[in-house]
């Protein structure tokens, strides 16, 4: 598989190695869905300004997530924090979609903090987040 048709599972598990090893097992089970990054930026455009590859893929993602965090309030600890339980990949999709639903949220710190706690417990369900914003945004262009 190339890089841009990784599912995000498949990138949570081995993007960090100091990942505790009791949530390894729940984390590959995070995501079985293939989530795109440009299927990401559709679904949450305020990461774009910050993309200058042509073609982007996870990597780009991830530098995306990270300078738009500080602009979303999120700390670097809870960023870091983030990555290390789930992944970098995992942790910049969890920024992609509080970027897009940033409107709806008071506390993005707070909100990452939730979703980190979720993936340790094996419930974040990522994909069905993004599922839902694309819906969402169909909903608006009809």
């Amino acid at each position: 598989r190339n890089e841009n048709s990784a599912t995000l599972s498949d990138n949570a598990t081995r993007s960090d190695s100091r990942a505790p090893k009791a949530s390894i097992t729940k984390i590959e089970e995070l995501e079985t869905d293939p989530i795109t990054p440009q299927f990401v930026l559709r679904v949450s455009p305020s990461l774009r300004p910050f993309i200058v590859n042509p073609k982007p893929g996870w990597s780009d993602i991830v530098r995306a997530a990270d300078w738009i965090r500080t602009d979303l309030g999120i700390s670097r600890h809870a960023w870091i924090e983030a990555c290390a339980t789930m992944g970098r990949i995992t942790a910049a999709a969890a920024v992609a979609v509080i970027a897009a639903k940033s409107e709806e949220i008071d506390s993005a710190g707070g909100y990452l903090r939730g979703m980190t706690q979720r993936a340790r417990e094996g419930t974040l369900h990522l994909s069905r987040s993004f599922y839902g914003l694309a819906e969402r945004q169909q909903r608006t262009l009809t």
